[in-house]
């Protein structure tokens, strides 16, 4: 445990303190806690991995700690999934804190709470929950190589890799075996299986870089897009994959707050520009259909919300049959795409690939109706299900 004290600090430079003066460390817009977390990813980059924590100073005498978990930030600029946990009295938190990424979150977190600007904020942060960074971690700090993990293990190099990649997943008795080299208990066994229920781990990056974006645009030829789904159309959409059996209700929970953390939020919501293929809007029950009309009709009149139709008459043959693909736009002009198939779905990064899909979209978006006359053909729609 650590006391964040808002000060100067440089990217590179941390003011360096003797044993006992440890427990507060100056802290400011690049540098945070690396030392007491462990973290390779946050801050200044020359804090001491894996060292103990250290007490803070007394938050003062007779105020309860408020206590809260922040779930589902990212760490650093590589977007390694956190998890914190804020311990400080009521009214004396900060605002101060690590990286764009989790800005929102935090804002959020700590707005609801009273937050005051400037003041002292006692951090802890939790064991890691993403199994790549971990084994990463593990092995850096033990000076290891790849080829002497799977030497000991018996295995391949190449599996060793695609282990820190998250490509896969330890089974048990690997996961055993890792724990024992590397003296953790049932530490990583925990994390692989915790990775194991985990089923949509490759969404994550999507999911906050959707966040986060100024701007995201989105072509569906089947489907209506996720974000603009309502509550009965996503259960109908879940209900048809076999392995999503028992877990239904948590699927729509999980959609229903990317959309609040989107498009819905108060505050800067995400502008949505969405193009959708006509069969798309025909396609399911009857009365579902009609209740999804009637909400793209609502969305559409959000003024950051753009609903355009390709008509299934006029479209013919063209790229956008190939399938669904997303691209995020953000506030510094970054842009990521990702595309979904029957199984998973995976990340588009690379300027080249990045081209492609904006030449994609250029071409639907030439075949799309104004936003005007798409609605029109949707309040249409809607007057046949009456």
């Amino acid at each position: 445990m650590t006391e964040v004290v808002p000060g100067q600090c440089h990217q590179r430079r941390h003011r360096q303190r003797s044993q006992s003066q440890r427990q507060v460390r100056p802290c400011g817009e690049m540098c945070r806690l690396r030392s007491a977390m462990g973290c390779p990813f946050l801050g200044c980059g020359n804090g001491r991995r894996g060292s103990p924590a250290l007490a803070p100073r007394a938050l003062g005498k007779g105020r309860p700690p408020l206590t809260g978990t922040v779930h589902g930030g990212t760490c650093g600029a590589r977007g390694h999934p956190t998890r914190w946990t804020v311990m400080a009295p009521p009214s004396t938190f900060t605002l101060d804190h690590h990286g764009q990424e989790t800005e929102d979150r935090w804002h959020s977190w700590i707005g609801q709470r009273g937050a005051r600007p400037n003041s002292r904020v006692v951090i802890i942060m939790s064991d890691r929950h993403d199994l790549p960074h971990r084994l990463r971690q593990l092995r850096a700090a033990r000076r290891l190589s790849q080829e002497k993990i799977a030497a000991a293990l018996n295995v391949s190099k190449s599996l060793v890799q695609q282990f820190e990649s998250g490509k896969l997943i330890p089974q048990e008795d690997t996961a055993d075996r890792l724990d024992q080299y590397f003296g953790t208990g049932h530490e990583i066994r925990d994390l692989a299986k915790a990775a194991r229920e985990d089923r949509q781990p490759w969404l994550r990056p999507w999911v906050d870089h959707e966040r986060r974006a100024l701007l995201v645009r989105t072509w569906e030829p089947m489907l209506i897009p996720g974000l603009l789904q309502c509550e009965a159309y996503m259960r109908a959409v879940f209900s048809t994959v076999p392995r999503n059996a028992g877990r239904i209700d948590e699927l729509i929970a999980a959609r229903c707050a990317r959309q609040a953390n989107t498009i819905l939020r108060e505050e800067n919501p995400v502008a949505l520009s969405a193009i959708i293929g006509e069969m798309a809007l025909r396609r399911g029950p009857r009365d579902i259909v009609k209740g999804q009309l009637g909400h793209l009709v609502d969305m559409g009149h959000r003024p950051h919300v753009k609903i355009r139709l390709v008509l299934a008459e006029s479209e013919g043959i063209h790229v956008g049959l190939s399938g669904s693909f997303n691209i995020a736009t953000m506030p510094d002009g970054r842009r990521f795409g990702h595309m979904d198939d029957q199984l998973t779905g995976h990340p588009v990064t690379s300027h080249s690939d990045l081209g492609h899909l904006e030449l994609a979209w250029e071409e639907i978006d030439a075949l799309a109706l104004p936003v005007v006359q798409s609605r029109d053909v949707i309040l249409r729609m809607l007057d046949e299900h009456k």
